[in-house]
Formats: C-alpha cells, sequence, structure tokens
C-alpha cells in the first residue's frame, strides 16, 4: 500500500470529529480483538440479558410444547 495514502487516512482520522466514523474504524482495525457483546447496541443487549434470564428462571417452553398448546387451542391434528 502507498504511504501517501497512509498518511493522508492518518489525517483524515486525526481531523474527524465524527465518533461514529471513528467507532467504525476501530471496530474494522480491531474486529480480531474486540469481544462480540461489545459491538451490540444496548436493546439487542438488554435483549439477551432478558432471554438469560428466562432461561435460568424456567421461564421457556421447547417448541414441541408450543406446537402442542396450539394444535390444541385450534383443534388441529398432527
Amino acid at each position: 500500500m502507498d504511504k501517501l495514502l497512509k498518511y493522508t487516512l492518518i489525517e483524515k482520522i486525526m481531523a474527524t470529529e465524527n465518533e461514529i466514523i471513528l467507532n467504525q474504524i476501530r471496530n474494522l482495525l480491531f474486529e480480531d480483538e474486540m469481544d462480540f457483546w461489545n459491538s451490540l447496541d444496548e436493546d439487542t443487549k438488554e435483549s439477551i440479558n432478558r432471554g438469560v434470564n428466562d432461561y435460568q428462571e424456567g421461564k421457556v417452553r421447547t417448541h414441541s410444547m408450543v406446537m402442542e398448546e396450539l394444535y390444541q387451542k385450534y383443534n388441529l391434528s398432527n
């Protein structure tokens, strides 16, 4: 890669105040080193945590259980 291009990129990075761009560059350059969890937005993290809590509290149903309930509710045969 051309050294001039590298220096130009460095100058652009140093001049920007746009956090979105800086975060995207960081993610691109350090994607192998980043924890997947840190790349998720807060809503997604909260949703995952709710699911984990539900599982730990036994508030889950298997696919078979859900299907059986639907068959019974709508008088379907399986």
